[in-house]
């Protein structure tokens, strides 16, 4: 038996900050949290219907990005909608490192692509909103959002080598990037690129200017590429797998260098990684997702030291350990559903042993409360005393 979960999320929209949800509503004319298109008025009768009086914001006052029920979806053949993120909620305070983690295919890079407002062809905001700073990223135009980016948010992403252009020198490409954003003329740019090359460990700036990307290593063009996005002092910085092309010792290079642009810039920052040690190293709060959804979000400290979700215990059971043989390490077994496969329930549910005979689990979705400082989608993350309780 479905449990009809709406009163709570309903509760959860109107009485902890309804007033945006109403806003986005009146405008879209539709309430994406009951999947069906109502009128601004019935929208605000059932917020009166559920509301307890108390408020609390989504959006903190200090937040610099804001993102609220967003779903993304798009059309197979046959004409049916595909959910590829579904009622994404998360804030970013303004100088605060998030880290989202998880597998190949749960939605991690393109939640961060879509806050960049680089969403792929053919992919469509179906309910939600998302807004960094004053602006509302998924309402917004090509111009304003070519304002945006550079300016108040920068991107790194992994191929480094793939987002610069082959044809231009890197001086070329850095003066370009300052001038787009800044009046100046083209020798003082040259001389600000320059310095920025220095900023981001670079030793030979000159050398580097007169280079064409080809000529670089990964590792260096990774540092250019952080340079070109920090050039005009953005207020975020994201970072989608920025180390996975990099080997070990370039990694942890590149991984101090984001820290101290965090540092000195006061800069917001984004980072998208597998990389679970250099997630614990450089971000303030983690964001765990599995199959377009979060599952857990809070401190670094309480979510990697005291996971309250399944999956990201798997995860953390799942690193590799010093002196460790292949025969003890522990596997997740099966893969991360694809979109329009999704099961019923909690979609980690197939590969949970800790919903192993509960109905519960295979037919109700999980809530997870994004006001909560250390929130978490399962029915029953209350026996999540240790790690290894739902790997047993």
């Amino acid at each position: 038996m479905v449990v009809d979960d709406r009163p709570r999320a309903l509760h959860r929209r109107y009485c902890h900050g309804g007033q945006h949800h109403w806003r986005l509503a009146a405008r879209q004319e539709r309430c994406h949290h009951w999947r069906k298109a109502v009128s601004p008025a019935s929208c605000v009768a059932a917020a009166a219907d559920h509301s307890c009086g108390q408020p609390g914001p989504t959006r903190q006052v200090d937040a610099l990005v804001a993102v609220d029920g967003l779903t993304l979806a798009t059309w197979n053949e046959r004409g049916e909608e595909i959910r590829l993120l579904d009622d994404l909620s998360l804030s970013l305070r303004r100088g605060e490192a998030l880290g989202i983690i998880g597998e190949s295919g749960s939605g991690k890079s393109l939640l961060v692509r879509s806050i960049f407002g680089l969403l792929p062809k053919g992919v469509h905001v179906a309910g939600g909103a998302i807004q960094v700073d004053d602006t509302e990223i998924t309402s917004a135009g090509a111009a304003q959002l070519q304002a945006l980016r550079g300016s108040r948010m920068g991107m790194v992403f992994q191929d480094s080598i793939g987002s610069l252009d082959p044809l231009f020198k890197i001086g070329s490409q850095l003066v370009e990037a300052i001038r787009s954003r800044r009046r100046m003329p083209q020798r003082q740019a040259l001389q600000e690129g320059l310095k920025l090359l220095a900023d981001v460990g670079i030793t030979d700036p000159n050398r580097v200017a007169h280079s064409y990307p080809h000529e670089l290593s990964g590792g260096m063009a990774q540092r250019v590429a952080i340079a070109i996005a920090i050039c005009n002092s953005p207020s975020l910085l994201i970072a989608d797998e920025a180390t996975t092309a990099l080997d070990v010792t370039i990694q942890a290079q590149v991984i101090e260098l984001i820290k101290r642009v965090q540092s000195e810039r006061h800069c917001a920052i984004i980072f998208v990684s597998h990389n679970l040690a250099a997630v614990a190293g450089l971000v303030d709060r983690v964001v765990v997702m599995y199959a377009g959804r979060i599952v857990e979000i809070g401190s670094t400290r309480d979510v990697l030291l005291a996971p309250r979700h399944p999956y990201t215990a798997a995860l953390l059971k799942s690193r590799p350990q010093l002196g460790e043989r292949n025969a003890q390490r522990f596997y997740l077994p099966g893969n991360v559903p694809a979109p329009g496969q999704w099961p019923d329930g909690c979609r980690f549910s197939p590969r949970c042993t800790l919903s192993r005979g509960r109905e519960l689990c295979s037919s109700v979705q999980p809530a997870l409360d994004p006001l909560a400082s250390h929130g978490s989608a399962c029915h029953f993350r209350d026996e999540m005393v240790r790690p290894d309780d739902a790997l047993r």
